[in-house]
């Protein structure tokens, strides 16, 4: 049995980049949470599960994700910026971007970028409100906060996302792997929670939150709940005979099982906990 973890890989086809990722929660979480950033209209790459051999033996189980890349300037249509973010002490780093890479276009450029978090960590509220309501797509901002505040997503507080730049600022997600938590809603780092500053961005948010995740009318097509769970029911489904044969010990069956049971729990109960929350209350 392999007792290492396995590693993840980046492989160039057609000169275009993918990741096939181990993951930390790979089974399900990490294709669910990037299906849901999708499904409210962010251009989250999708995932295809596979099976990796290398000189006819098995590796197991991975998750093979393109790399975002300049494809983004036409789902914008603009000539944007991008960079994978990596921080320290969130808007604090010096220098101010930390160790985050620039990448594209090609060059060593992070004013953008720098702008951005220094505002953050310095302006006074009106101002920093009248500067993102200026300068940052709030709608596609709220579209990725409502989906990350929902599962908790731990591990995204100062790295494993995107800004980019087109010129206004928008949050790509990736790298959401590491499980679902319940914690507070209302963002997750400085900037996430500084955009809840702007009473326009507030009601984009509640409003996003409560089509998506709690208002389960019929006649509600943006509610996701449901198609998340088709989602996951016909991942399983998918996946359960990779279960018996992955060689990683941390991918065995039961661990499978449990991961599926947790989300299932989560989503009967996480609505309801979010609601009930002071720091929902606080939002409205």
């Amino acid at each position: 049995m392999n007792i290492l973890p396995k590693k993840s890989f980046t492989i160039e086809v057609d000169d275009v980049k993918y990741a096939l990722d181990a993951g930390g929660n790979p089974w399900l979480e990490y294709s669910l949470a990037m299906h849901a950033y999708a499904s409210v209209g962010l251009p989250a790459m999708p995932f295809e599960p596979l099976a990796l051999y290398l000189n006819d033996e098995y590796l197991g189980y991975y998750n093979l994700v393109e790399l975002y890349n300049e494809d983004l300037n036409d789902v914008y249509n603009s000539k944007g910026e991008l960079f994978k973010i990596e921080l320290w002490d969130f808007a604090k780093d010096y220098p101010i971007q930390g160790e985050s890479e620039k990448k594209f276009p090609s060059n060593n450029d992070f004013g953008s970028l720098s702008r951005l978090l220094t505002n953050c960590a310095n302006m006074e509220k009106e101002e920093w409100v009248s500067w993102i309501e200026e300068n940052t797509d709030m709608e596609n901002i709220a579209r990725y906060m409502v989906v990350r505040d929902y599962f908790g997503v731990p591990d995204t507080s100062r790295l494993n996302f995107y800004i980019y730049f087109s010129p206004k600022a928008v949050i790509l997600p990736w790298d959401n792997d590491r499980g679902y938590t319940y914690s507070d809603v209302g963002g997750n780092n400085l900037f996430t929670e500084r955009m809840l500053e702007s009473d326009e961005f507030r009601e984009i948010y509640t409003t996003l939150f409560q089509k998506y995740f709690f208002d389960d009318r019929p006649d509600n097509t943006e509610y996701l709940i449901d198609d998340l769970q088709v989602y996951l029911d016909n991942l399983k489904e998918l996946l359960e005979p990779s279960t018996q044969s992955d060689p990683a010990w941390f991918l065995e069956y039961s661990a499978f099982v449990e991961e599926y049971d947790s989300i299932v729990k989560f989503f009967a109960d996480r609505g309801d906990e979010i609601l009930a929350s002071d720091a929902w209350t606080g939002l409205l």
